[in-house]
């Protein structure tokens, strides 16, 4: 049987363990990489320490349809993640249901999912963003990048969504090969810090803490990033789907902090009488 060759579109997490996985099972891999480095956005996850998978991981954890998310987690459950890593020889530890790299850096992530291509033998192109992509007649595909031409049998868009200042310009229909149409919704910011309106406390900058944030009926529970243009932190992540949502539809979004959520306003108080 001859061996595949399989294009990718994006040096991200999940571009990187795509190509890992598919030169395991034989293929030929070519990813490309609009930037200088691969997983550049990884570096700068979990405040830079890379929480990569949960101990929870259930479809009542995800927006959407729970029956498409089951289908995820059946084929691809925390324990086969923490396989995959280790295979990759990442030591890593949990916390609070989180599961970080032993040396507690995202560096540490991205050095064993470039080593696992190298050691397949994946080509990666960098500084070569993909400018259209398109459909053979045969079924194959052919990329264009970097003012080179690709082809190959299968095609794998890893390019995730636009974050921060890649935003500008940004459309996923552009990696859609030609006369290939897909609906697509509208993108909105999601898994996000939130900004505060004017006089947002500067005097609490750089402070983590243990804290809740509650947005209406949702509350979340975990490390705050308090900034001096608002809040950050995986709590915050969690409810910033509803934020944005409210935002979209021009309504007010007002969210409450709690620097004590193991104590009882109870025992707040008594805290307070006995000071």
């Amino acid at each position: 049987m001859l061996m595949k060759k399989i294009l990718i579109a994006g040096g991200g997490a999940s571009g990187m363990a795509a190509a890992i996985s598919a030169a395991a099972s034989g293929a030929s891999v070519v990813l490309l990489e609009a930037r200088e480095q691969t997983g550049k956005k990884l570096l700068r996850t979990g405040g830079g320490r890379c929480n990569f998978t949960n101990e929870f991981m259930d479809p009542s954890c995800y927006y959407g349809d729970p029956d498409f998310i089951r289908s995820f987690l059946e084929r691809f459950s925390t324990k086969d993640c923490l396989d995959f890593f280790k295979g990759l020889g990442l030591l890593y530890r949990e916390r609070d249901g989180y599961y970080y790299p032993y040396s507690n850096s995202a560096a540490s992530v991205l050095s064993v999912l470039n080593a696992g291509m190298k050691a397949a033998s994946c080509s990666v192109y960098l500084n070569s963003p993909v400018t259209k992509t398109r459909v053979l007649p045969e079924g194959s595909f052919e990329v264009f990048s970097g003012g080179q031409t690709f082809r190959g049998d299968a095609l794998i868009l890893s390019a995730g969504s636009a974050a921060g200042n890649d935003a500008r310009g940004f459309s996923v229909s552009s990696f859609l090969p030609e006369k290939v149409k897909l609906p697509m919704r509208p993108f909105q910011p999601a898994l996000t810090m939130l900004y505060g309106s004017d006089g947002v406390e500067r005097a609490w900058e750089g402070v983590r803490c243990r804290g809740s944030v509650t947005l209406g009926a949702r509350k979340e529970t975990g490390e705050l990033q308090l900034l001096s243009a608002g809040i950050s932190g995986i709590p915050v992540f969690q409810i910033s789907r509803n934020a944005v949502r409210m935002l979209s539809r021009n309504e007010k979004v007002l969210v409450s902090l709690d620097f004590l959520p193991d104590f009882t306003e109870d025992t707040v108080q008594r805290f307070k009488d006995d000071a």
